[in-house]
């Protein structure tokens, strides 16, 4: 390899380490929210399909 291959693929290199940390950083919080809303959501269906059995009980009492 000549120098100048040497040197574009060194700034190629360095490039790819500083930015590919902060990309999965950011790809992992989406999902990470995504999780977190879907979390709420069950956990809003699971209250009210509760709150709904808890009046059909009372309604049959």
């Amino acid at each position: 390899m000549s120098l100048r291959d040497c040197v574009l693929f060194t700034l190629l290199n360095t490039v790819a380490c500083l930015t590919f940390p902060k990309l999965v950083s950011v790809v992992l919080e989406v999902k990470k929210t995504q999780l977190t809303q879907e979390e709420q959501k069950i956990e809003a269906n699971r209250n009210i399909s509760t709150s709904a059995v808890n009046q059909e009980v009372a309604s049959v009492l």
